[in-house]
């Protein structure tokens, strides 16, 4: 499932590829392991954000207001400024991910909300898995 794909692999490298065919549970797991080790409290470099705002454009839709939250409650100033001013370069992104030009990361969550009518229902249950799994192992 996740192949032991590294925060760094994804931040540092911006290795999308390793990451094209995961399903909910590997990129939930992926998330979990953002959040537990702290990977949004420090301030990334231009590099390490533009890779995790490219990680935005392979992320399934339930688990995108889960990354924004643990965004803000890292309260990384730099980060969230960044972000919000940051967009997706789609022609970064693997296989049917691909596009052209550059889409505004900020737009994905209106997007995803806007097209799924039950999307708060599966954003809550994204937030329910990532808490339960990081409760789960934590002694």
């Amino acid at each position: 499932m996740l192949k032991h794909v590294t925060i760094e692999d994804i931040f540092d490298e911006g290795r999308l590829d390793l990451v094209e065919h995961w399903d909910l549970e590997a990129h939930t797991a992926f998330v979990c392991k953002v959040v537990k080790n702290k990977a949004l409290y420090e301030e990334l470099t231009s590099k390490q954000m533009q890779n995790f705002v490219n990680y935005w454009g392979v992320v399934p839709n339930e688990l995108m207001a889960e990354l924004y939250r643990w965004l803000g409650l890292a309260k990384t100033l730099h980060n969230i400024e960044t972000w919000h001013r940051s967009e997706i370069q789609q022609d970064k992104l693997p296989g049917k991910f691909k596009g052209k030009g550059t889409y505004p990361v900020k737009n994905c969550i209106v997007d995803a909300h806007n097209s799924d009518p039950n999307m708060n229902e599966r954003w809550e249950g994204a937030a329910e898995r990532i808490k339960n799994e990081i409760q789960k192992e934590t002694p």
